[in-house]
């Protein structure tokens, strides 16, 4: 049992901006509950040997985790069947990882959190990958339903469904922004031409998708990722566009990630 750790207001700052939002250090703590026994802590975050054990010592073994911050006890929820992937995208690299989280460790940094491993499922390889979610995502339901939301990092409350995941204000308007485009003053290489219905359909047909929402999901088709719009996918993956386009079209898995326009059902 991880006991709660008492925040020094001399040295720690009382208000920081997180997701461009003001918030409280004095957070009502007493509101938060204790975090669950486990089957193993992990701290020391920040060491990348430590975060290399843990990926090849779970790898291939179904787990259900919490990565808890020992400041404010605030947790992520998740469950994975390949640890040896999404603890890299959680610690490592964390381009795909939950923003919230991403986002409260780069404020404190990875020292200030540690893994909690809740439950460990020897998986036999000869299960498809949806008997191995039908397995786990339950497991992880029960450790999500045990916390006030105001605890969660997660967006989403239910594993493995979109259901309470909404955009925020700013980004519905930077979307309604960025689908009806921008005139900046250059001229037009068609203009006085007159195109066919054909031609203006084709034209809508084939830029629509760049400004629709982008969302990646992992191999137990938990939402990981939103991106704004195509574009803004393409320019934080660093890829060609064709080839991410390709990916969303023809169900191809991204880097190990479905990659879809669509909310997963």
């Amino acid at each position: 049992m991880v006991g709660l750790i008492n925040i020094n207001k001399n040295s720690f700052c009382n208000s920081y901006f997180f997701n461009n939002r003001m918030l409280h250090s004095s957070i009502k703590l007493e509101k938060f509950i204790e975090i669950p026994n486990s089957v193993k802590i992990y701290n020391h975050l920040d060491k990348l040997e430590i975060i290399n054990f843990i990926r090849d010592f779970y790898n291939k073994k179904g787990i259900v985790y919490g990565i808890v911050n020992n400041i404010n006890n605030k947790i992520y929820i998740g469950s994975t069947a390949n640890s040896k992937s999404r603890f890299y995208n959680h610690l490592v690299i964390p381009k795909r990882s939950n923003k919230h989280l991403q986002g409260a460790i780069n404020l404190i940094g990875l020292s200030n959190f540690s893994l909690h491993i809740f439950t460990v499922i020897e998986l036999p390889d000869s299960l498809s990958q949806k008997e191995k979610k039908n397995i786990i995502l339950p497991l992880e339901q029960t450790y999500i339903d045990m916390f006030p939301k105001s605890q969660l990092y997660n967006f989403l409350y239910l594993s493995n469904s979109p259901l309470g995941f909404k955009h925020s204000d700013k980004t519905k308007l930077l979307m309604s922004i960025n689908s009806k485009g921008k005139n900046i003053g250059n001229v037009p290489i068609n203009k006085g031409k007159k195109l066919s219905d054909l031609a203006k359909l084709n034209i809508k047909t084939n830029t629509l998708h760049r400004f629709k929402p982008v969302y990646f999901y992992d191999e137990m088709n938990n939402l990981v990722t939103v991106y704004e719009s195509f574009n803004d996918a393409r320019r934080q993956e660093k890829c060609r566009a064709n080839n991410l386009l390709s990916c969303i079209k023809e169900g191809i898995l991204f880097k190990g990630y479905k990659v879809t326009y669509e909310e997963s059902k």
